[in-house]
Formats: C-alpha cells, structure tokens, sequence
C-alpha cells in the first residue's frame, strides 16, 4: 500500500501576494483537518519547505489561478492586480508536506 501524502501552507506562503493581491489568508484549522482525515494513518514523516520564487506577472497570474484564491478574485480584479505589481516579484513558499501510512501496515 501506498503512503498518502498532503501538504499545508505555513505561515510565510505566499505572504507578499496575500499582501498585494488580496489573496485569502492560510487556513489555519487545516493541520487539524488533515489530523482527523488521516485518523486512520500514523504520520510516518514531515518535511518543512521553505524557499524564495522570482516571478514574472504571467507566472504570478498562474500562480494565483491554480489556487484557493482564484475562486474568491475575479478574473479582470486579478489582471488589474498583477498589472501594478513590479516585474520580477520575490515569492515565500512556505508548506509542510506531511506522509501518512495506514495504521498497522506492514511491508
């Protein structure tokens, strides 16, 4: 059996463009969501990933458009946004990606 594998935004993702572009904020209660999915599973590893993006204005509008957000931004708001942004834009990705194998599985 496979293990399952999530991830979860941590407090410094994406910070500059929640800023700029009115993302929507991290969703705090999620570690304990992804807790009470897995209820099952025992969480065999994490691993924290934190780095810094350069990003162009068309990278930013893919960036944005394939996340939560997208959903809470209309299109022409967003275009607006990313317009009047400087070109390239530093980026945080801050996620923690969490492994889980069910409980009692052995190889």
């Amino acid at each position: 059996m496979r293990p399952a594998t999530c991830s979860s935004a941590a407090e410094a993702h994406l910070l500059e463009l929640r800023q700029r572009l009115g993302l929507i904020g991290i969703d705090a209660p999620k570690p304990e969501r992804i807790d009470r999915a897995y209820r099952d599973y025992e969480r065999s590893a994490v691993a924290s990933v934190t780095c810094r993006l350069s990003m162009d204005r068309a990278d930013l509008t893919a960036l944005v458009t394939m996340g939560p957000s997208a959903r809470h931004i209309p299109p022409h708001i967003l275009a607006a946004r990313v317009r009047a942004m400087p070109g390239p834009v530093s980026v945080t990705v801050d996620v923690r990606i969490m492994v889980f194998r069910r409980r009692g599985y052995t190889r």
